[in-house]
Formats: C-alpha cells, structure tokens, sequence
C-alpha cells in the first residue's frame, strides 16, 4: 500500500506543477480587467472620486502576479503637496514607485504610485497632480498588454446625511453622517460627557427655510459649582469601540414636535478656536421627514426600550441613554435617575448631566425621592449640590441617610456616602445641625477598615482627605496610619497639614528625606511642599530647605524650589538658576 503511495506521488507532482504553469500560463495571456465600481478607496468598500494622493484600491483579475510585490516608499523624500487640498496628512505625499512586477497604474495618462501588486488587486497613489473636475480615465498595464479604460470621477468625497432609521414626533432623531475618506468611522458619539455636548459637530436644522433654535447646548447643561472638563474636538474615551459610529442624536438640540419635512445640514469643525486652522468641511443641506407620532406611541416606545436596555456601558452611552432624552417627561425621568447607580462612572456622570433637561427643581425632588430608598452616589449627589438652596435645605437629612451606607459592601454606594458625609458638612452654606456633624465623623472614623476593604482607590483617596476636616482626634491617628501602611500616602500627608498641628511639620518633611522607592512615590509627594508651606506659612521654610537640599524626589525638589522662590529664599533661586545651567528638564 506505501509503495503504490509512493509510486504515485510523482504524478501529482508533475499535475501540480502543470496546474501551476497552466495558470501563469493564462495570466500571461490574458490583460488586466477590471470594473469601475471596483476601484475603491484603500481599506473601505466605498468607491469615492479620485482626489490627489489619494490612497486606492483596484480589484479585477489578471492585474499582476500570482505572489504579491509590495512598493515601499522613498521616505527620505516627499512630493509637493497638493495646492487643491488642504491638511493632506503625510502618506499623501509619499513617493512611491511607478512601476511594480512588471506593472503600472495610468490615472489620466499619468503614472500613479504603487504600494501593492498581485494578480486581483492593485493599491496605488493617486497622482498629484491629478484635478479635482470632471473625469479620468484609468488604465492597467501588465507586461505591455493594457486594460480597457475606465472612466471615474474626479472630486472631493462630500458629506452624505441621512437618517439612521425613520423618524417620528416624540422619538429620537439620530443623524447618519457619511464623512469623506480616510475619516470615515472617526465620527463617535458621546463627544462630551454633556449630552447636548457636540463639540466640533455642529448640526443646523431649519423647517420652511427658518433655522430652528437650539433648545439645549453645553452653556444650558454646566451645573453650578461643577467643573466642564472633556475633549474639544473628539469623543471620550470608552472602555472598547461601541457598536454605533457616524451618527448624531439631534433630537438632544432640537424640537421636532411636528411632523413633516425639516431641512439639516452638517458642519464639522477642524479645530474649536485656532485661526490658522483648515477650513471646516460643511455638507449640503439634506432633506429628512419627520413622522406624525405622540405621547402614546413615546410611552409604548420607552416601556419597550426600557425593557430590553443593555447593561454594557458603551451601548448605554452610545444609544441607549441618549435614545431616551430630549423630552423632558415623567417616564423617561424614571428610567434615567436608575442609571445614577450603574457601576460604570461615566454612565453616571452622563445620566447626571442628563437630568438638565428638566427643570432643576422637579430633578432633584426625583433624585432625592430615589437616594432615600437607594442610598447616596457620587453622581447622585453632585447633582444635588449644585443647587446650593436644595443641599442646604436637606443637609442633615443627606447625611443622616448617608451614614448606614459607610458600611455598605456595594463600592458605588460607598463612595457616595462618604462623599456625603464629607462634602455636605463642609460646604459654605450647609445648615448641617452639630448633632448631625458628630454622628457623621464617628461614622466615618468607625468605618476605615471597612472602606479600606471594600473601597475602589479614588474613594480611599476622598476618604484621607475627609479625614483631614473631621475634628475627632481619632481622624489625626488615623491619617499618620495611613502613611504609615503607605494607603493614600500623598492625599494623607496632606491631609494632615490641613489640621495644622505643630508636632507633625518635622514629621512631614522627614517623609520625603526617605530612600526613594520610584517616580511612583515621588508623585505621592509632589504636592506637599506647597500644603505645608500654605498650612504652616514661614515656620516651614526651614523644613522646605531642608527637603530642597536632601530629597531624593526630584518633584518634592522642584515644589521645594517654587515655594522657597516664592517666599523671596535664594535657595529656590540658586536650584532654579542651576537646573537651567544643566539643562535639567
């Protein structure tokens, strides 16, 4: 049986290797082909005009060998960037070769750049100087053997607007943007952690050529006393690629309460205030239609959404949330306050921003009203205390129902009452009863273990610096614990010189004279030169020379620099003046 094997091998060979010939055979004799609807941009599905140092893809048969050729590119050298586009990003103007494995791309008899050739594809660089109007034909030759012409656009690819799905009155408006070329897919919406937020996206509707008013913006969705912070042309950052791109929620801006035709046109900004920037890309205004609808089918519609809503943080930020907003009723204000407890941060903080679409007052009725029976988030009660009159109103009540939940074994609950706990009782115009202030910080100062147990890092961190406010002297044992155990280390140490007790400022400076252990602890100290120095004024002067001069901590050095400088002590001076003459960065 192995012998017959044997003796039959070398006739499959031979098949094989006859095959092989056969097939180099007949793309030798065959020209390139290919379709017009098969020229498409690189790495996309999407025939687009050709543009100047464009990167395309052709796909067709007979176009080059069986193996591939790859075209690498004269990086020492660029071409001249095009002067009828503007912003072509670097791969644009690579000089790639002419001709690859015997082959070459003509784009209006103009040799184009080759980057890959195999027998079904070709990518090329679209010459240069290539216009912007009309057509051009294109052409692949293939040992001297020419495809038929084919005849493609010229242009820039336009912004194409759409809607993602029918429409109607009292359901979400989701805008579909198409963006040209190599952009397409970057489009990701949330941009800001505000809703209404759409950054460098600007979306125009008007309805029988008036332009509607924007009903909510960034201005309308700042809360008092809470810091905007977030990307100013981009998205935030969400733990992996959500399932939704290229779309807007316009129904977070704008009323549609009529059915019919509205007009939209769409404006992406280059950059929120350089002058010098590009100039912004603004599609043509696009007809949408609007269909009737109304209370009853929004009410079927939310119960329904409600139903199936998903728990992943992404789809919850990506569809879900916003879906939900823009109408400010009862119904989607129950659903929404439910995700001030999801486990996901962000999710909280969008829900909390969520909650401007209704009138400030009923919001924080209906939060309060959930919080009694939930227990305290962070989110939950960032909201509340942006109406000063409400918090200051309930303070003893926020806090008495804050203080079970120290023990909580949930971390969202946790963190919220500790933040409760802490930030009511030192706010400016808190009316919290001294009874109140003295069950909190006993709580508090009862539950460490537990939170050092049970708490995520940043709550760890607020609970050493509550500590340093709380004005049971068990607070003061407990912050020299934690830098002891090295739990909170910086946020501890700082705490402690909120307290201002003598006895700790030549303790605090010795921390810093330790062996380093890393840049990691370094950072823990970073700040505590200036708390010490604005805690105990020129009493620590002596100790900030002293850490300028033996730290190990090049960023405690540097703070030591700044406040000793600030204080008139040539000693910062002397250690500025010698890090410029080393050239220290």
């Amino acid at each position: 049986m192995r012998r017959r094997l044997w003796l039959r091998l070398p006739i499959f060979f031979a098949g094989v290797a006859a095959g092989g010939i056969a097939q180099v055979e007949t793309i030798l004799r065959h020209p390139p082909s290919f379709e017009p609807g098969r020229v498409q941009l690189a790495n996309s599905d999407r025939a687009v005009p050709l543009a100047p140092g464009l990167l395309i893809s052709i796909y067709g048969s007979y176009l080059g060998p069986l193996g591939s050729c790859i075209g690498s590119a004269d990086t020492p050298h660029r071409e001249t960037a095009s002067p009828l586009l503007q912003n072509q990003a670097f791969v644009n103007t690579l000089i790639y070769p002419k001709e690859l494995c015997d082959t070459r791309v003509l784009v209006a008899g103009v040799p184009a750049g080759l980057l890959y050739v195999q027998d079904r594809q070709i990518n090329f660089k679209v010459p240069l100087e290539t216009p912007l109007q009309g057509t051009a034909e294109v052409l692949v030759i293939r040992q001297g053997m020419s495809s038929k012409p084919v005849t493609l656009p010229l242009g820039l690819d336009p912004i194409a607007l759409s809607l993602d799905g029918p429409a109607a009155v009292g359901l979400p408006v989701w805008l579909k943007v198409r963006l040209p070329y190599e952009q397409e897919g970057s489009l990701q919406y949330p941009f800001g952690i505000q809703p209404a937020n759409f950054v460098c996206n600007v979306v125009e509707v008007r309805r029988d050529g008036r332009l509607l008013p924007r009903f909510a913006n960034l201005k309308s969705q700042a809360l008092r006393g809470i810091a905007m912070s977030g990307p100013i042309c981009g998205q935030i950052g969400q733990p992996s690629r959500p399932q939704y791109s290229g779309r807007i929620p316009i129904h977070l801006q704008y009323r549609f309460d009529h059915p019919g035709v509205y007009e939209v046109r769409y404006t992406r900004r280059t950059h929120f205030i350089h002058p010098s920037a590009p100039p912004d890309q603004v599609s043509a205004w696009t007809r949408i239609e609007i269909l009737p609808g109304g209370p009853r089918q929004r009410a079927r519609w939310l119960a329904e959404k409600s139903g199936q809503a998903p728990t992943d943080a992404n789809e919850l930020l990506s569809d879900f949330l916003p879906s939900i907003l823009g109408i400010p009723d009862e119904q989607s204000l129950s659903i929404l306050r439910e995700y001030l407890y999801h486990p996901d941060r962000l999710v909280r903080e969008y829900a909390m921003y969520g909650l401007t679409y209704w009138p400030q007052e009923k919001a924080a009725e209906s939060v309060w009203e959930l919080m009694r029976v939930r227990g305290p988030t962070d989110e939950a009660l960032r909201f509340l205390g942006s109406s000063r009159e409400f918090a200051a109103a309930h303070a003893d009540e926020i806090v008495g129902a804050a203080i079970p939940f120290l023990q909580s074994d949930a971390a969202v609950l946790l963190r919220g009452a500790v933040m409760a706990v802490s930030r009511i009782a030192l706010a400016a115009d808190s009316q919290l009863s001294d009874a109140v202030r003295v069950r909190g910080d006993d709580a508090m100062i009862r539950a460490a273990e537990h939170i050092l147990r049970t708490a995520d890092p940043q709550t760890v961190t607020d609970y050493a610096a509550a500590l340093g406010s709380v004005k049971d002297e068990r607070a003061h044992e407990l912050l020299w614990d934690f830098v002891n155990r090295r739990v909170a280390q910086g946020q501890a140490a700082i705490a402690l010189t909120w307290r201002r007790s003598p006895g700790d400022l030549p303790k605090l400076a010795q921390l810093t004279l330790a062996p380093s252990n890393g840049q990691s602890q370094d950072r823990e100290f970073y700040s505590l030169p200036y708390a010490m120095h604005r805690a105990y004024g020129d009493s620590a002067l002596p100790y900030l020379e002293t850490m300028l001069e033996r730290s190990q901590y090049a960023w405690v050095r540097t703070d030591c620099a700044r406040e000793l400088m600030l204080a008139n002590r040539p000693s910062g001076f002397a250690f500025a003046a010698d890090a410029i003459e080393e050239d220290r960065s």
